[in-house]
C-alpha cells in the first residue's frame, strides 16, 4: 500500500517533488497501488520508487526519471512518457496499451509480460 505522504507529494508536481526529494535523500518513493491517474508530472524524478500496481494511466510524464523504479503491474495505459529515462527498471506485466513511449530509455529494464 502506497504511502499517502508520498502521494501527495508526487500529485502537487514537479516543483514540489524536487524539494521533496532534496530534503529526504535516499528515501524511495512508495507509490504501490497509488491512484495516480492522469498525473501531470513532467521532468519529475520518480527514479527508484515503487510503483508497483500504481494507476498512471493518461499521465503526462515527458521527460521523467524512473531510473531503477519498479514498475510491475503498473496500468500505464495512454501514458504520454516521451523521452523518459526508464534505465535499469521493472515494467513486468505492466500494460502499456497506447503508451507513448517514443524516444524512452529502457537499457537494462525488464519488460516481460508487458
Amino acid at each position: 500500500m502506497a504511502n499517502q505522504m508520498h502521494v501527495e507529494i508526487v500529485r502537487r508536481g514537479t516543483d514540489a517533488l524536487d524539494v521533496w526529494r532534496s530534503e529526504h535523500l535516499g528515501i524511495e518513493l512508495d507509490l504501490r497501488d497509488a491512484h495516480l491517474f492522469e498525473l501531470y508530472l513532467p521532468q519529475g524524478d520518480l527514479s527508484r520508487s515503487k510503483l508497483q500496481g500504481a494507476d498512471l494511466r493518461g499521465a503526462q510524464m515527458r521527460r521523467v526519471n524512473l531510473r531503477e523504479a519498479d514498475a510491475t503491474g503498473a496500468h500505464l495505459d495512454g501514458v504520454y512518457m516521451p523521452d523518459a529515462d526508464a534505465s535499469n527498471s521493472v515494467f513486468k506485466c505492466a500494460s502499456l496499451t497506447n503508451a507513448d513511449l517514443g524516444g524512452c530509455d529502457f537499457t537494462s529494464s525488464d519488460l516481460s509480460g508487458s
